[in-house]
Order: structure tokens, then C-alpha cells, then sequence
């Protein structure tokens, strides 16, 4: 039997940019502040198991439609304010390209300012007070991201 040959595909080019972001997400799973979020509306109860054992039981409450009884998993921990801006912030961007002094000072071209200045907006955006989160249900957060992506494939059609 003959083997075929694997494919080999193309390596990709490394994105700095989105090599940033997935480690701050990756941090800011342990920042504190989201912690103290997402225990806002936790409660433990406890139940007894057939040997007679006492086990600590978590629930959770999505702080829109106020749903009640949720696992840990049918829960996500939303930004109040979206991490990825929904808007270009084109006017700013445009009045600092016209003062080329910061593009001095940074030693960049406009595109790599672009890049640091959605970098800082996106940072913090996502290291927030506590709060800036609101603990959602799956349905609830789906909805809230579905319109957020909208308003961000509308601005990105106006340019």
C-alpha cells in the first residue's frame, strides 16, 4: 500500500496584533474585579447526597432577564461596553494624524498607530471595574453580541 503525502499547509504569517489580544483575554480570566463580577449573583446552597455527605451546590442569575437556577456553564461573563469597539473612531484617529508628532514620538507609520491605538482601547475595555461586567445567560448574551457584530459590519460598510 502506498501512503499518500500529506499536504503541508502554508504557514501562516504571525498577526502581532491578534497574538496580543488572545493573551490578554487569557489574563483576564483571573483579574480580580471579573472574579468579584461573576460571584455577584451567586449563591451556594447546599444538598444532601445518599451517604449523608453535605455538597456545596452553586447557582447562578442572569442580571438582565433575571433568570434563575443557572449552572456555571449556561452563564457567560459580558462587558458592559464591548472589548472590540463597535465604532472606528475615525475623527480621532484623523486628529492625530494631523498633529504627526505622536507618529514621531512612536516612531510609526498611520497603520501601526491604528493597530496601537485599538490595542489601548482594547485593553482597557476589558480590564474593567467590576462594575463594568454583568453576568448573562447563554440567550441573553447571544442576543447582546448579535447586535453588537451588526453595528460593527454596518460601520465598516460606511467607510
Amino acid at each position: 500500500m502506498s501512503k499518500q503525502k500529506k499536504k503541508q499547509a502554508k504557514p501562516r504569517k504571525f498577526n502581532k496584533k491578534n497574538w496580543i489580544i488572545s493573551q490578554l483575554r487569557r489574563l483576564s480570566i483571573k483579574y480580580p474585579p471579573s472574579i468579584r463580577a461573576r460571584n455577584r449573583t451567586k449563591e451556594e446552597y447546599y444538598i444532601l447526597s445518599k451517604k449523608g455527605k453535605q455538597l456545596k451546590r452553586v447557582k447562578f442569575t442572569c442580571e438582565k432577564c433575571q433568570k434563575i437556577d443557572l449552572k456555571r456553564t449556561e452563564t457567560e461573563l459580558d462587558h458592559i461596553i464591548p472589548c472590540v469597539s463597535v465604532n472606528d473612531y475615525k475623527e480621532l484617529i484623523e486628529e492625530i494624524k494631523i498633529n504627526n508628532e505622536l507618529l514621531n514620538i512612536l516612531k510609526c507609520d498611520e497603520d501601526e498607530f491604528k493597530e496601537l491605538f485599538s490595542l489601548m482601547i482594547f485593553m482597557a475595555r476589558l480590564f474593567v471595574d467590576e462594575d463594568g461586567y454583568q453576568l448573562l445567560c447563554q440567550k441573553c448574551h447571544k442576543v447582546k453580541t448579535k447586535k453588537e457584530n451588526a453595528i460593527r459590519r454596518k460601520s465598516k460598510c460606511i467607510k
